[in-house]
């Protein structure tokens, strides 16, 4: 009698072991107590059942559905081990055989709540939502305190959209166990589909709090920051999905989708291509790629990229659009209208297909039938970006129609999506006019004559600067400088801008610091310029370096101080036509463009913009060639050689030749681009006259400036 019951405790001991340690997640141990177990008893159906249940849990079906149905021809009438096989079988995807067992099991024991859960759980898989809504509410009447019920009974609400009813079951199983990290997640599926993005951010950060390493809810979060125009909060909460799971290529697209919106462009690159080094065959990383090498001024890794996309995704239409687009930017109208058409083929109806094709029948001079190309569509119905082209595009067309008060209102509307760009919570409008008045002062009260003397630079390393106001005429005159072999242009580059934040950060700040600068130290600032200047031109030989753009006209003080014998070339536009031209385009994002977005603040930016360059002019020994756009295109040949005069070079008869200079330069950096490389004309001239009501509230800042230039207020 004693060695027949010594095996039977010895059985149990291992089995209850194991119990305890499974527990507990201790599953290898669990697993060495009931094999040992099974080497004293292999018919231990109860060890069998336990020992699948673990291979279940790791993922190996095969071992454990075996071991889990050997228990149940032992022991078939435990429905607890008929549940454990629906479940198997159910992660196998084997629902009508998973459904058949759950249902078996319940036959055995009616009152089995897990049961009745699991078969909810299938009849959700297999979308028959009313059937798994009747398994969950017979389940919760038996375990009314069991908050996996709770939950999927609210996913399946939440899939039927009935929000109200399932942020209720989220709720009752939160009430039973608040830290039940998924189901805060769900909630937040709920509220975010109830467009309550607040409610959906508690509930998410909730989720991480309750589990650090639950991978859905940072990717959920970084969702809701995108919807909330919160994109570097967004990058951070897709970077820790993607730390947690570096397989998740879902998270690694949205940070790189979030970065590119926050204008962080070459993070976004790398995120790409680490979703593409990945899964190559990805078209939406190859659309997202080619957007942001648009944007970086890098065609050619644009085209390649776009062209992957199509390659990869044939029957989708948008990267067809953005190729169209880019043709398009780069005066390649033939190629683009070709790609468009592939597009259009695929879907007549696209928006984005159909807006390229209407740029290029408009630059076609077919006007009238792009204005009824893009008037089919509801502009109402776009999001922001899309609306933003739309009209603006909609609205340059009503404009060359003649239907100036409708083209205003488009543009109205173009500035107001744009002012829901996301990159603008990275701008301050008010920012950059507070520098403005900062410097106006601040040379308004100077004795500039006072301050210490720079020693002469040689006039070998000084630069020749150019600028006015964005709109007036300065791409043009780039372009027709960059065709003479003697200049090197910089189309628009940051090099002022390093100077200024080395300085800036320095006692007493910029702009006072600039008084007490000695030669020592703006030689040094010296080489910070030309070191930004290296990254864009060769310098060297007898080449002038020309540095442009237009709105560095503020920074003409800093400038002559760097380079007190520079040359400067102003270009000036009527007043009018220069704020209405800022007010028709669509900029990038930065604390100065940020006040295009109406008329009246364009024309306090040109205002106090103007007033700062003639105190400039009027406190300052500048050297400057004063260059007037409408002189330029009236006589384009008669004001390049007053230049090249002016800058101390020979006439070359080449910097006319606008077309081939543009090709041998390639995409230029400025909103003008299509502008300057077609033929030049003259419609621009006098454009503000056809919008002259809408400048009455304005004279009075403008006409002073009217006068300075030299032009007639009508």
């Amino acid at each position: 009698m004693t060695n027949q019951k010594k095996p039977h405790a010895e059985i149990t001991r291992h089995y209850l072991l194991g119990d305890s340690a499974h527990k507990h997640g201790q599953l290898e141990e669990a697993r060495e107590h009931y094999v040992a177990a099974l080497r004293l008893d292999p018919e231990h159906a109860d060890a069998l059942h336990s020992l699948g249940s673990i291979d279940a849990t790791l993922g190996e079906f095969d071992d454990a559905e075996r071991l889990v149905r050997k228990a149940i021809a032992i022991n078939p009438m435990q429905a607890g081990f008929l549940n454990t096989l629906g479940n198997i079988l159910r992660a196998r995807k084997q629902y009508t055989e998973a459904a058949s067992v759950y249902q078996q099991a319940l036959q055995i024991q009616p009152g089995l709540a897990v049961a009745h859960n699991s078969l909810g759980m299938v009849f959700k898989e297999q979308a028959n939502h009313e059937q798994a809504i009747e398994c969950y509410f017979k389940a919760l009447e038996l375990d009314p305190e069991n908050a996996a019920v709770y939950n999927n009974l609210g996913r399946v609400l939440n899939n039927r959209r009935k929000f109200d009813e399932a942020a209720d079951a989220f709720l009752r199983a939160l009430t039973i166990r608040p830290r039940f990290a998924e189901v805060h997640n769900n909630l937040g599926h709920v509220y975010r589909a109830q467009n309550k993005l607040d409610e959906a951010e508690d509930c998410f950060r909730n989720a991480i709090n309750c589990d650090a390493e639950l991978v859905g809810a940072y990717h959920n979060l970084g969702t809701i920051m995108m919807m909330k125009s919160r994109p570097l909060e967004a990058a951070d909460a897709f970077s820790t999905a993607v730390r947690l799971n570096p397989g998740d290529l879902a998270s690694r697209l949205n940070e790189g989708i979030s970065l590119h919106t926050a204008g962080k462009l070459q993070a976004a690159v790398a995120a790409y291509q680490a979703v593409l080094k990945r899964n190559p065959g990805n078209s939406e990383a190859w659309l997202a790629l080619g957007l942001v090498f648009n944007e970086l001024r890098q065609p050619g890794e644009a085209r390649d990229a776009l062209e992957k996309a199509i390659t990869y995704d044939p029957e989708n239409p948008r990267p067809y659009a953005e190729l169209a687009a880019l043709h398009e930017d780069l005066d390649e109208l033939e190629e683009g209208m070709a790609v468009a058409m592939k597009g259009l083929a695929i879907n007549p109806r696209d928006p984005g297909i159909n807006l390229e094709i209407a740029k290029f029948e408009r630059r076609d001079g077919d006007i009238a039938k792009a204005i009824e190309r893009l008037e089919k569509f509801d502009l109402s119905a776009f999001d922001h970006r899309l609306g933003q082209q739309f009209s603006y595009e909609l609205g340059l067309q009503k404009d060359r129609a003649g239907e100036f008060e409708q083209a205003f209102e488009l543009f109205e509307t173009a500035n107001r999506h744009g002012r829901m760009n996301e990159r603008l919570q990275q701008v301050d409008a008010q920012r950059f006019l507070k520098k403005i008045d900062d410097l106006h002062g601040f040379f308004e009260r100077e004795d500039v004559a006072a301050w210490p003397t720079a020693e002469p630079v040689d006039p070998a390393d000084t630069p020749v600067f150019f600028f006015g106001f964005p709109r007036s005429g300065t791409a043009l005159t780039d372009l027709l400088l960059d065709g003479h072999p003697m200049i090197r242009t910089l189309g628009e580059k940051p090099t002022i801008n390093a100077v200024e934040m080395a300085i800036a950060g320095d006692q007493p700040g910029y702009p006072e610091i600039l008084k007490r600068l000695e030669s020592g130290e703006l030689e040094k600032l010296r080489q910070i310029y030309f070191a930004e200047v290296d990254k864009h031109v060769e310098r060297g030989g007898e080449a002038i370096i020309v540095d442009k753009l237009p709105i560095r006209t503020v920074h003409a003080g800093l400038i002559r101080r760097l380079f007190p014998d520079s040359k400067m070339v102003f270009s000036a536009r009527h007043p009018c036509d220069v704020c209405l031209s800022c007010f028709m385009q669509q900029f990038n994002s930065n604390d100065a463009f940020a006040n295009f977005f109406s008329l009246e603040d364009t024309v306090n930016l040109y205002d106090k913009v103007m007033r700062l360059w003639q105190t400039y002019v009027g406190r300052l020994d500048l050297n400057v060639h004063m260059l007037r756009y409408e002189d330029l295109v009236g006589d384009p040949e008669r004001e390049a050689r007053n230049l090249t005069r002016f800058l101390g070079i020979a006439w070359r008869p080449e910097v006319l030749a606008l077309n081939e200079n543009a090709k041998q330069r390639g995409r230029l950096a400025s909103n003008s681009y299509h502008q300057v490389t077609g033929p030049i004309y003259q419609r621009a001239v006098d454009r503000w006259l056809s919008y002259a009501g809408k400048f009455e509230p304005f004279m009075a800042i403008l006409e002073p400036h009217i006068h300075y230039f030299g032009y007639k207020v009508a």
